[in-house]
């Protein structure tokens, strides 16, 4: 029985679901990461303001702020496998009929609310199915799993803008949900699962060990909670702000579509390195600290667009910096979540905590846009992030240490651990 408990033995029983919820992850980047490269084409054809083309992001922000505890208490309830193949069906199909969109602006406000139903389900699913299978490697395994997004935000602006190029912005949304849908959901279907769900080899040791962590209303009140949500927010604004609009940003200092497009991909892989990185790390040393660090290298971005605009290379490198530290950040997040949460309530509190995240990825996009549009300059949207950043960045070094469950696997603890 004690080989079940080595790490090895963790990565053989369960990495067909790490390569499922990374695939699952990916899939949901695809409405963040294209709306960037879609902005210009959609506006040249519909007429449409970038804040209202944009505010696509905050309706899928408002729903997760609405559903997000509900939908926690379906996931707790149900178990991590239905409700994530739902969820990629749902968004699978949302992404496809935007190509249908254009001529009602509450056709295109009425896509986005499926797109931000299907978001509102999945943000305690891929890590909290795989925080349930490891235990000594959690952080490499969140990682990985987390990476998905970036694989997501690599490919997405590459391949959206190829398709943009040859089948205008409607083919080029009818063919990333082809693409994503084909690549993510057979291998959903297939392979993903939890704790629990597993059956005969592929179940692991800690399928039958009872869950722990405080309950859902301990943990909503709980300091960490307050802490992690605040911080989340703070962090997602002007993050999500930045990446959604990078490629209209590096246009407005002279680079070329094809070259910001470019670049853009390069944050994708970053990401992936960040994230890989990052879980590494995470194994070995303090999350609040990775957490910490990563938040305050991505004022390197605004920084050096302010500073040296127009400066290809420059910009290149500093959205590889940031490209990393998105990376490293969210795998950072989710493990202080587990830790902090636990498994008795993990989808109610991460969702509710990721809901901060969706709230952010919404407003950020749109007050940037509003910005735009009312000076026609990036200029100060870039100077707007830094503050949130900053802020951020001291709530999290304000975290107290990891609770200690051990001794009570079904409620809340209160000895401290070293975080």
């Amino acid at each position: 029985m004690q080989a079940h408990h080595t790490p090895d033995s963790e990565w053989r029983s369960a990495w067909t679901v790490v390569l499922a919820a990374t695939l699952g992850s990916a899939l949901f980047a695809v409405p963040t990461y294209s709306i960037g490269i879609m902005l210009l084409p959609i506006e040249q054809a519909t007429g449409w303001s970038r804040a209202q083309i944009s505010s696509g992001l905050t309706i899928v922000a408002v729903l997760s702020i609405t559903l997000s505890t509900l939908m926690g208490m379906v996931v707790d309830r149900l178990g991590f496998r239905p409700v994530g193949i739902l969820a990629a069906c749902l968004l699978t199909s949302a992404i496809g009929l935007l190509s249908l969109t254009g001529g009602n602006l509450w056709h295109w406000w009425g896509v986005w609310a499926l797109i931000g139903v299907a978001c509102s389900m999945t943000p305690s699913i891929w890590p909290g199915a795989v925080s349930s299978l490891f235990q000594k490697h959690r952080g490499m395994a969140l990682g990985i799993t987390l990476s998905g997004s970036g694989i997501g935000s690599a490919l997405v602006p590459l391949l959206g803008n190829a398709l943009l190029e040859r089948y205008g912005w409607r083919g080029a949304y009818l063919g990333l949900a082809a693409f994503w849908g084909l690549a993510a959901i057979p291998l959903i279907l297939l392979f993903f699962r939890s704790a629990g769900q597993g059956g005969g080899k592929t179940q692991t040791a800690r399928d039958d060990k009872p869950l722990y962590g405080p309950s859902t209303r301990e943990g909503l009140c709980s300091i960490a909670f307050i802490k992690l949500a605040c911080a989340s927010l703070a962090i997602s604004v002007p993050g999500v702000a930045l990446i959604v609009n990078l490629v209209p940003i590096m246009m407005s200092t002279n680079i070329s579509q094809g070259t910001a497009a470019a670049i853009a991909g390069s944050l994708g892989l970053a990401t992936i390195t960040g994230r890989v990185a990052g879980g590494l790390l995470l194994d070995k040393m303090s999350a609040k600290l990775i957490a910490v660090g990563t938040t305050l290298a991505t004022c390197l971005l605004p920084a050096a667009l302010l500073l040296f605009p127009g400066i290809t290379s420059l910009t290149a490198v500093a959205v590889v910096i940031m490209g990393l530290a998105v990376g490293g950040k969210l795998g950072a997040m989710a493990y202080l979540a587990s830790r902090h949460f636990g498994t008795r309530s993990f989808g109610v509190l991460y969702g509710s905590m990721s809901a901060m995240i969706g709230l952010g990825a919404g407003l950020g996009p749109m007050l940037a846009n509003l910005v735009f549009d009312q000076t026609q300059s990036y200029d100060a949207v870039l100077w707007g992030t830094l503050v949130p950043l900053l802020i951020g960045a001291a709530i999290l070094i304000s975290l107290g240490r990891y609770p200690d469950f051990s001794q009570a696997p079904s409620t809340a603890a209160t000895a401290p651990q070293q975080a």
